[in-house]
């Protein structure tokens, strides 16, 4: 039988988290040595997304004035015009 003011071995005992930290240097420390899976009431699940660009694409000016206007005629953005304009001729040369 336990004593009332023993542990149980199965229950780890979590430092408490800080509401604030003074420094970088204090909030590095903290969770250098804490395991963010002992506080989920601290964190909530995000989604985002990540635009990779390997090297961004400049068009000349009337060119580009011409995409925007055809793009607007068929309702779309100029990404999306873009990106079907070019993604039958680039099938077919595949």
């Amino acid at each position: 039988m336990m004593e009332s003011n023993e542990m149980p071995v199965n229950k780890k005992v979590r430092d408490p988290n800080p509401e604030n930290f003074e420094t970088a240097d204090e909030l590095d420390e903290f969770w250098s040595t804490h395991s963010t899976a002992d506080y989920p009431e601290n964190f909530r699940e995000v989604h985002f997304n990540i635009k990779l660009d390997d090297e961004p694409i400049t068009l000349e000016p009337p060119l580009a004035a011409e995409i925007r206007k055809r793009a607007s005629q068929r309702k779309m953005s100029v990404n999306e015009f873009v990106n079907r304009f070019l993604e039958e001729p680039l099938k077919q040369a595949a």
